[in-house]
């Protein structure tokens, strides 16, 4: 019996002694993948691979601005808005500007007085809708959308009248009609429209070392 209890005591040290001694292998969870993943044309831009999200929108943003290339805005995340109006405006298409987001109205105005598209004026910020047909008109010797300028409508008409010389064009400006008058006047070296001012009278003639005629 001391013999079984003495063998018994053995082999139980033998198993806690091998217990201690396995390895244990950890659990490794397997590793995150922040590798950007492209939804657009950048996804063939070669710097802009392996990179972490910001750095791919960023990198997608340049490769766009570089290349003139509205394909790759869909890969600039937060930018993409900016990207798409930035384009927009150096292309001069206004497709890319009705994807600028909160920057599309902005966009649309600079590409309609850039290609003096009066017909973007609709889709401009309000606030900026009399500007927009005001700067197009004067910009294009062009009194036709004048009217739709709201309150620069008489402002309009002065600019394009002295830029064209129209005189008829300063009746119909306002405030600015003696003004618009008399820069002809000088413009044209012609001391008879002088005689047409309600005001500036004195100065105009004076331009032409004249007094005014009694």
């Amino acid at each position: 019996m001391r013999v079984l209890a003495l063998l018994f005591v053995v082999i139980l040290m033998f198993v806690i002694l091998l217990s201690a001694c396995t390895v244990k292998v950890p659990v490794i969870n397997p590793p995150v993948n922040n590798t950007y993943k492209f939804i657009g044309a950048c996804s063939t831009v070669q710097a802009c691979q392996g990179l972490n999200e910001t750095e791919t929108w960023d990198c997608c943003y340049l490769a766009a601005a570089t290349n003139k290339a509205p394909d790759f805005c869909a890969d600039a995340g937060k930018y993409s808005d900016a990207c798409f109006a930035e384009l927009g405006v150096v292309l001069r298409q206004p497709t890319l500007c009705s994807l600028g987001g909160q920057y599309k109205e902005d966009c649309y105005f600079k590409v309609a007085t850039n290609t003096l598209d009066a017909s973007l004026c609709t889709k401009v910020n309000a606030n900026k809708t009399n500007e927009c047909y005001s700067v197009i008109s004067v910009q294009s010797n062009n009194s036709i959308n004048c009217p739709k300028a709201g309150s620069l409508k008489e402002a309009c008409f002065f600019g394009v009248g002295t830029n064209t010389n129209n005189v008829s064009l300063c009746e119909k400006s306002g405030q600015f009609r003696n003004t618009c008058i008399s820069t002809i006047a000088k413009n044209t070296k012609n001391v008879s429209l002088c005689a047409n001012l309600t005001a500036l009278k004195s100065g105009c003639y004076s331009f032409f070392n004249m007094t005014v005629p009694n």
